[in-house]
């Protein structure tokens, strides 16, 4: 907290007002009691913390893949690409999916990177292209004369086959395929966070849409799980079922795909929707009582408006709640005389059709909407350029030298002229001792 004071100052800012703070989840930025953003509260009552919503889609998936055949699954793709991830045997894979898949624009594995969802939804997909590759590389790899090589070849290539770790492949991609949407749209600098709710509750929407259509959804899975049974060589069987079983699910039916869908397709939506409607409820809260700024009716929405009105009575300089009241009754039949083909999307399109003379309680609140930050994705993209920079060789430099370099590094389409450099040259003390 002294450090983001100190760094106020330091740009000559001597007037702090503090409206919203957005961090991820760590204890010591987070913490409700001794965190960064319980500090900040403490002196800013109105101080709202909004948790990173980027952060929260990651928790969302990281939790849902925890199912058992989930995780293993993702277990077995990440082992195939360490195991590939070798000159010798990655001139084998670009070899075969030259020869299987000639159309592919794809040769290489990607990492199942543990932070970057949208890589990890990438790195799942080009796994699936590249399956039948995989395969092939496998089956030759296991003729090798190096036992550790082919042993380890063997393991894998069961792994590959098995029809437990291609269904649950194919229920990750076609889950990741509507989240991927909402990762990329929340790594955009101009998203609000009324947009990203929206989009997340679609997300909710669609998946639970799957949920009430399971039968349909996997069917179509199920026969695209058939054509690469016979693709990659395998039989569809279920596991052995005994009467008593405590370490898996023990199903008493004889139809595979009955038993796939109750086993792990499901479980895999109940608890992704469960996950989505828990961990994004902090942001929904956040936004109900400004929601009435963008609603045609008000009724419905009194009692969070005056909550809303209540929490930033004091800070803000907002009129009565009476006069806030009959202002939104006012600004709703400016919105009313809208039609929906033109009416605003984004709550910067708002505030640029609020008259601020006319409606200064509502100009007010809806500035406060447009600065609630979605994610903190802008400002970390910092860290890898950083890791690039700051090597051992230039561990003495500077503050101002780094941030120069790093802006020299991230802005590449600002083009500076070598006469810019000499001038900048000429303006500082001549450094020789002689």
């Amino acid at each position: 907290m002294t450090i983001i004071y100190y760094y106020f100052r330091f740009r000559g800012i001597s007037r702090i007002t503090f409206k919203v703070n957005c961090y991820d989840g760590a204890a010591a930025m987070s913490g409700r009691f001794n965190g960064v953003q319980s500090i900040i509260k403490q002196q800013y009552k109105t101080a709202v913390y909004v948790h990173c919503s980027a952060y929260v889609l990651n928790l969302v998936i990281c939790s849902s893949c925890e199912i058992s055949c989930i995780r293993n699954a993702m277990g077995v793709i990440e082992s195939i690409y360490n195991f590939m991830n070798t000159p010798k045997r990655q001139c084998v894979l670009q070899s075969e999916v030259r020869n299987k898949i000639p159309n592919s624009k794809k040769e290489k594995l990607m990492k199942l990177c543990a932070t970057r969802w949208v890589e990890k939804h990438e790195s799942i997909r080009t796994f699936i292209d590249l399956q039948e590759a995989i395969v092939s590389s496998l089956e030759m790899m296991t003729e090798w004369v190096d036992k550790e090589t082919s042993s380890k070849a063997t393991q894998l290539l069961l792994s590959l086959r098995d029809t437990t770790f291609n269904v649950s492949l194919l229920v990750i991609d076609e889950i990741f395929k509507h989240s991927y949407v909402l990762c990329k749209a929340l790594q955009r600098d101009n998203i609000d966070l009324i947009e990203a709710m929206n989009l997340a509750e679609d997300l909710t929407k669609e998946v639970k849409r799957m949920r009430q259509n399971s039968d349909e959804v996997f069917s179509n899975i199920f026969m695209t799980l058939e054509e690469k049974s016979k693709l990659l060589n395998f039989d569809i069987h279920i596991p052995r079922i005994c009467k008593r079983q405590t370490n898996r699910y023990n199903i008493s039916t004889d139809s595979a795909e009955e038993y796939y869908r109750i086993s792990i397709f499901t479980p895999f939506l109940d608890y992704f929707i469960d996950q989505m409607n828990t961990r994004f409820i902090e942001h929904q809260t956040i936004l109900k009582g400004f929601q009435s700024l963008f609603d045609n009716d008000l009724d419905k929405d009194r009692n969070d408006i005056l909550e809303l009105l209540h929490f930033y009575k004091e800070s803000d300089d907002l009129s009565d709640s009476d006069i806030v009241i009959s202002e939104l009754k006012m600004w709703k039949n400016v919105l009313n005389r809208i039609e929906n083909e033109q009416k605003p999307k984004r709550a910067i399109e708002f505030l640029k059709l609020c008259d601020e003379d006319l409606f200064p309680n509502v100009y007010k609140l809806l500035k406060i909407v447009c600065i609630l930050p979605v994610t903190t994705c802008t400002s970390e993209r910092s860290f890898s350029s950083l890791r690039r920079l700051k090597t051992y060789l230039r561990s003495t430099m500077t503050e101002n030298r780094l941030n120069g370099l790093a802006m020299l590094s991230i802005h590449r389409e600002e083009l500076i002229t070598p006469e810019e450099v000499i001038e900048q040259l000429i303006k500082k003390n001549r450094r020789l001792a002689f």
